[in-house]
């Protein structure tokens, strides 16, 4: 019986898709694909990955360089001080800004902004519960080890629904 592949939320390819690319990789790779074998792989025109690839040197460089920035910003961490206590938090979240033209720019705010804004903490808040619920399907299959965390997650989002 062949597996069924889905795309993932935020994946740039389709369910439809995400079949052809999964069984590509079970037939062609033995089931473990590699980074350079998929890549390696991509250099086909006819490969089923080959159009997610930007095969453009310059441009691959520059969204590198995005990609390598991001990863910079998502590492970087703030000492805060709560309740008398210090510990050490994501310094900056990415966040949806509304711009004056109507517009909506994805940029990082710093947590300090955040806590100020009721907008940008929703949606950091928000972002922090799909996280706990992918976090949640992704370990289903461990509830007899996850079974109490579980559990506190359901209540935090129980609480969440109230307030």
């Amino acid at each position: 019986m062949a597996n069924k592949y889905r795309a993932a939320k935020g994946a740039r390819f389709s369910h439809k898709d995400a079949q052809i690319i999964g069984t590509h990789f079970f037939d062609q790779m033995g089931g473990m694909p590699t980074p350079e074998l998929v890549v390696e792989d991509a250099r086909s025109i006819d490969s089923p990955t080959h159009e997610y690839f930007e095969w453009d040197d310059t441009e691959a460089a520059r969204q590198h360089r995005l990609f390598q920035a991001r990863n910079i910003i998502n590492h970087l961490v703030v000492e805060i001080t709560v309740g008398g206590e210090k510990r050490m938090t994501k310094a900056f979240h990415s966040v949806d800004i509304m711009m004056d033209d109507e517009t909506v720019d994805r940029k990082y705010a710093s947590v300090e902004i955040i806590v100020q804004d009721k907008d940008l903490k929703e949606q950091v808040i928000k972002r922090a519960l799909e996280e706990v619920n992918a976090w949640q399907v992704r370990w289903l299959d461990y509830s007899e080890v996850f079974g109490g965390v579980f559990k506190a997650v359901d209540k935090v989002k129980k609480s969440q629904l109230v307030s």
